[in-house]
């Protein structure tokens, strides 16, 4: 495989991760990744199981669409939202909270009788949440002092996929979990060891198939990572913002202006701490 060949693919993880996710030929390995993360049996898993569109409901005209990445219904009032995370950062955290929340007011708002089902996001992330260091990391709305659990059906699991691959690496296939083999799987980015990691195991197989099938060069070409591109792109008109010596003109601007270019600012998903540097207004009246 070529140099840059691999560096495409390395830079291609969340398109590999979504095609599989959301084929109907890799049902099963679906249902088996969200089992050993949730323990949820496969059999309920599968009773009335939906991949549902990633654009979450509105309530207002003027409110952000949010899109998941990827969002699965089963047994008719239980949602799985599996967010793919390259990248740490406070926001992207408060985004994936929003998500989670908004799906359980759906599940609330919809429907004459609320019916209590479970509302899971998965996080796949490829970054340390927490000090502890752990693969995988799960969240439950608890009282801190009686460690009561408010909430059993809302759930949140954090999957530090770099540690799960990074310590899988050298192991022998045989010491593998299923989980470790499916996310080294996902993550890998060398034909032969792909190979290794799918041995004497059909469902692995058509899902290495299929991903050497995706890398090859034709594939990959114009291939992008969305939120690399995002990142670049903001980079971008940060530095724009600051060449045109946007700060020093917004102080002696009018406060309208001063506000219009904010709007703008955040249509363009720039940070709010950056914009807060640049037009001298607190997050409090930015967020206004």
């Amino acid at each position: 495989m070529s140099k840059d060949i691999k560096q495409m693919i390395s830079g291609t993880f969340d398109i590999i991760f979504k095609t599989i996710m959301t084929k109907e030929e890799h049902r099963d390995f679906v249902f088996a990744f969200l089992h050993e993360i949730t323990k949820i049996s496969k059999e309920d898993l599968k009773q009335n199981f939906v991949q549902m569109y990633s654009h979450l409901p509105t309530e207002h005209k003027s409110q952000k669409k949010g899109d998941v990445d990827i969002l699965y219904c089963y047994g008719k009032n239980n949602y799985i939202n599996l967010e793919i995370n390259l990248e740490y950062s406070e926001s992207l955290l408060i985004k994936n909270n929003y998500y989670h929340c908004k799906i359980m007011a759906e599940n609330f708002y919809s429907g004459e009788i609320y019916k209590n089902g479970k509302i899971i996001q998965i996080n796949l992330n490829n970054f340390e949440i927490n000090k502890e260091n752990k693969k995988i990391n799960l969240y439950k709305i608890m009282n801190t002092y009686s460690y009561h659990i408010e909430n059993e059906n809302f759930i949140k699991y954090h999957i530090n996929m770099d540690k799960i691959y990074e310590s899988c690496y050298n192991e022998s296939n045989k010491k593998l979990t299923l989980l470790e083999k499916m996310i080294s799987i996902l993550k890998e980015e060398n034909i032969e060891r792909l190979i290794k990691l799918c041995e004497d195991n059909f469902m692995l197989e058509k899902v290495v198939r299929r991903i050497i099938t995706m890398n090859n060069e034709e594939f990959c070409i114009g291939m992008y990572d969305k939120e690399m591109v995002d990142r670049k792109f903001q980079a971008m008109l940060k530095e724009e913002y600051e060449k045109k010596g946007m700060k020093k003109g917004m102080e002696k601007g009018m406060e309208k202006g001063k506000y219009e270019i904010i709007k703008n600012m955040l249509k363009n998903n720039l940070e709010i701490p950056f914009i807060e540097k640049m037009t001298n207004i607190p997050k409090n009246e930015i967020l206004k």
